[in-house]
């Protein structure tokens, strides 16, 4: 599959990376690489996604997921958004203490230092929020494609994400958007 072709040019370095160091450089903290790295591996998703479910039910096609190399890739992926993405932007006290989330496929990490909680950089934090919610809940409640993927391993992390953007106060922009998010993911 093209798209998973994609993932892993992308991944390659990162997993390098991952298993060749433990503590990130000065360079990593680096909000921009932050962004441009989230929004890529996104964009992979959703790529990824779409492919996936246009063969679906094909009995034509092997399902490229029950190749064990396929599956770890789209794990990255989904663990690359959660752990660099979604957890650094959450304010403290919200979501699941990463000590106690499934275990990462991603080793290490590309930027994995905490964000500094600065109040001029929480409307960034949260406009990242909103681009991962934005485009990953579609692909969680979808049902097909990588759908059962984000759920098992971002759902949690999505109503998270989902919940501070709907009731923190300094998140005016589409929080009705997110409030119908947030209850349409616990509802589920």
């Amino acid at each position: 599959m093209e798209s998973i072709d994609e993932a892993d040019n992308f991944l390659d370095p990162v997993l390098r990376r991952s298993h060749t160091t433990s503590s990130p450089s000065d360079n990593d903290n680096d909000w921009e690489l932050r962004k441009v790295v989230i929004e890529k591996t996104l964009g992979i998703v959703e790529h990824v996604h779409t492919a996936y479910s246009s063969i679906q039910g094909d009995r034509d096609h092997v399902d490229p997921l029950t190749i064990p190399k396929n599956q770890k890739t789209v794990d990255v992926l989904i663990d690359l958004v959660v752990i660099e993405g979604v957890y650094p932007c959450l304010s403290p006290g919200v979501g699941t203490p990463m000590e106690r989330r499934l275990k990462s496929a991603l080793k290490g990490g590309l930027v994995t230092t905490p964000l500094a909680e600065e109040q001029d950089n929480r409307a960034d934090k949260n406009q990242l929020l909103d681009t991962i919610v934005s485009r990953m809940y579609p692909i969680a409640v979808s049902h097909l494609g990588l759908a059962p993927n984000i759920q098992e391993r971002a759902y949690v992390d999505l109503i998270a994400a989902a919940g501070q953007l709907a009731f923190a106060p300094e998140c005016d922009d589409n929080k009705g958007y997110f409030t119908d998010v947030f209850k349409a993911l616990i509802i589920r």
